[in-house]
């Protein structure tokens, strides 16, 4: 069962990566730059990691994912849609570059949670990893609490 569940986490992820957007891409490649770790290990992690979010973050490494949460509902307000960026990573220090006020804010969002991922590292806690979706659905709403989510 657990490879079924590491095959599965990996057929999705390289789906995303695939299939999804540019921007998505480089997040994962500045994840990697910046923490020595996938993006992969945050892909489905704690209660606000991956899709949705509810609860109180589990831990310092949940927090990155909520913030960053909190990142893009700030570009929305601002009419801003994830965009396209470059980025240069010297001695783990990022640099964004983009044409466009909302490729340098989704640079920015994405750089703020892989230095908060690095600066997290010690507490992340494998148990917190939750199965690929669907599964994360429904075990979700038995790891996080139903509590009101802290705001932006």
């Amino acid at each position: 069962m657990k490879n079924y569940i590491l095959i599965l986490t990996l057929l999705i992820s390289c789906a995303i990566v695939v299939h999804g957007n540019h921007e998505f891409g480089k997040f994962a490649n500045m994840v990697q730059q910046v923490t020595e770790r996938s993006l992969l290990a945050f892909s489905s992690y704690g209660c606000y990691c991956g899709f949705g979010g509810r609860g109180t973050p589990k831990d310092a490494t949940d927090w990155c994912c909520f913030r960053l949460k909190c990142c893009y509902a700030r570009m929305a307000q601002l009419k801003c849609k994830t965009a396209n960026y470059d980025f240069t990573c010297n001695n783990k220090n990022v640099i964004c570059s983009s044409k466009n006020l909302c490729g340098m804010q989704t640079c920015e969002c994405h750089k703020t949670a892989a230095y908060c991922f690095r600066d997290s590292k010690t507490s992340y806690n494998n148990l917190n990893m939750l199965p690929p979706q669907p599964l994360v659905i429904a075990l979700n709403s038995l790891q996080c609490s139903t509590t009101k989510s802290p705001s932006c």
